[in-house]
């Protein structure tokens, strides 16, 4: 019988409900209103056909979800591959009005590459004039880079949320525009991907107020999930997620919300068709009467397997971490930061000790995730 110890942390908390949505992610933001990006009200300025280009589909898997996202490719969306070496300026635009005098204005959106040739091939996000127009082949019109560059850092290439401030633009038109740039040198597949564009002015109002969400494994096929609401205003249901990376979540069950409330309401669910992955991501999302959506903390467990374990030593650490394996075998070993983030992988053959350097790491928590033949043992540390 397998034997499993449960380490359970939070995440951030990521809302999608406001008072006034410029851009939504669940509709046209999201390319969820057709299947091209003229029925989302988007435009693309691109070469003909086996050039880098911008499609619509779920190739790449959505980030949140959806039936489609945008991504590069080289093949007419059939992959999300691109001409490494072939210099390409190409554009996904759409013009955008926000209102004066409602504050704060967010922008939210999640992205996705590897690249890792920033000097020459990436992607970032600007604010164009609204008289302008991008073109096939040029950088973009007198821009405002407001998120990016993305590639130069070499990321892991999972969906990564990004958030900006725009209340300096309040009152203004422009266009919001994707540029991706290539050079004429080799980079790493695979090219951008976005997802969930998401606009809006003015703070927050929530459709629940969530007391508590806790995550428990309560045997080796059975994760318990329970909540807590404080209050309810036209809450329809909860939508149970579960997600084995911590940024594509699947639907697991739907619990029926209590509508109008203000007295605390307990709700539980439970998950039984466990994967095989050793950590388990979960959250909630709640959908009111008019299908606006607020997403609780994601939180996780950590099953790791008993047939044999592994020591960290000194923890917490300023410098040097030193793995000691018991048993000897064959190991891969992966640190993430606490948002799924890979920050280092090693592999180790059949030796009972390794020490790897963190000096270059920032101040926090990591998870360590050691698999072998026998199994995936995890654990943590701090680096001071």
């Amino acid at each position: 019988m397998k034997k499993y110890l449960v380490i359970v942390f939070c995440f951030s908390v990521f809302t999608i409900l406001s008072q006034t949505t410029i851009l939504n992610p669940l509709g046209d933001g999201g390319f969820e209103n057709g299947t091209t990006f003229a029925a989302n009200n988007w435009t693309v300025a691109h070469g003909g056909a086996g050039t880098n280009q911008w499609h619509l589909g779920n190739v790449v898997t959505p980030a949140c979800n959806g039936a489609r996202c945008a991504y590069i490719s080289n093949t007419s969306g059939t992959n999300n591959n691109y001409s490494t070496t072939s210099s390409t300026r190409v554009h996904l635009y759409r013009n955008v009005d926000l209102t004066a005098f409602v504050a704060p204005i967010t922008l939210e959106f999640y992205w996705k590459l590897r690249l890792c040739d920033g000097s020459f091939d990436f992607m970032n996000l600007n604010r164009i004039p609204i008289g302008s127009t991008p073109v096939n082949g040029s950088a973009p019109p007198s821009p405002t880079v407001i998120a990016g560059p993305y590639g130069a850092a070499c990321p892991a290439n999972v969906w990564q949320f990004q958030s900006v401030n725009l209340s300096a633009q309040a009152g203004t038109q422009f266009k919001l525009d994707f540029y991706f740039q290539t050079g004429t040198f080799a980079g790493t597949q695979p090219p951008p991907a976005i997802d969930a564009v998401y606009i809006y002015q003015g703070i927050p109002v929530l459709s629940i107020e969530l007391k508590e969400f806790t995550v428990d494994l309560v045997s080796s096929n059975e994760v318990k999930l329970n909540w807590t609401t404080a209050t309810e205003k036209n809450n329809k249901k909860f939508v149970v997620e579960r997600s084995i990376d911590g940024m594509n979540f699947i639907p697991i069950s739907d619990i029926a919300g209590s509508g109008n409330s203000s007295k605390e309401i307990n709700y539980s669910s439970s998950d039984y068709n466990l994967p095989e992955e050793e950590v388990l991501y979960y959250r909630l999302k709640s959908i009111d009467e008019a299908n606006k959506i607020q997403y609780s903390r994601i939180k996780y467990i950590a099953r790791t397997n008993t047939f044999f374990d592994m020591e960290l030593y000194p923890n917490p650490s300023n410098n040097l971490i030193n793995v000691k394996m018991h048993n000897s075998s064959n190991y891969y070993l992966t640190i993430y930061d606490l948002m799924g983030k890979i920050v280092n992988v090693e592999q180790i053959i059949k030796d009972d000790e390794i020490t790897f350097d963190v000096s270059n790491l920032p101040h926090g928590v990591y998870i360590t995730s050691l698999k072998s033949d026998s199994g995936v043992k995890t654990k943590h540390f701090i680096k001071n």
